[in-house]
């Protein structure tokens, strides 16, 4: 059953928002696309435990309004970041002159998107069946991490094969664009 648990969270892991969100913050940073991945990886991870834990405390909390709020605040955050990448590549920003610590802020960017996920960490309860609440959440958790890194791995590959054929700028406007889009696109959905 772990299994099963493990394997639909790699494939929310692959999820666009994750690339979008991971790439983003790479470009943002200057750093490859996999370390913003491993830290929103965390983020998520972390999110999706405090959801889960607070769920089982307070059954209460199931109800379909915190997931929409949830959603909403995770693709705002997407629009957000996203927003901040096109600023710097507009006013002519190169990434590599940029402060490269942002552990945080990709973290506290994978907690948000996280928190989007109250329907999986309310899903992820009734699949495992008993009161093992730990495994479980463990398992789903391992597998968005390993969607994520496999998804933003695509993406540094990606960028390496373009990055002589077009200029850095071009290729963080598009990946601030699409995270904009993409984070758009959540909203309208959450709506």
């Amino acid at each position: 059953m772990l299994w099963l648990i493990f394997m639909l969270g790699a494939g929310h892991g692959l999820q666009p928002d994750h690339a979008a969100a991971a790439a983003t913050l790479a470009a943002r940073r200057g750093i490859p696309a996999w370390l913003a991945a491993l830290r929103l990886a965390a983020g998520h991870c972390a999110a999706l435990a405090t959801l889960t834990l607070l769920v089982v405390a307070f059954p209460a909390l199931k109800a379909p309004w915190l997931e929409r709020w949830t959603s909403i605040l995770g693709a705002a955050s997407l629009v957000f970041v996203g927003g901040l990448l096109l600023w710097h590549v507009w006013n002519h920003e190169d990434a590599h002159h940029q402060v490269r610590s942002g552990s945080i802020e990709q973290v506290g960017l994978g907690w948000l998107l996280g928190l989007s996920g109250a329907r999986a960490a309310a899903l992820i309860l009734p699949i495992a069946g008993g009161n093992d609440v730990f495994a479980p959440l463990m398992a789903y958790g391992f597998g968005v991490s390993g969607g994520i890194l496999i998804a933003s791995g695509g993406l540094d590959v990606l960028r390496a094969l373009l990055v002589g054929r077009l200029s850095t700028r071009w290729l963080d406007g598009a990946l601030g664009l699409s995270s904009v889009l993409t984070g758009c696109w959540l909203l309208f959905s959450a709506a």
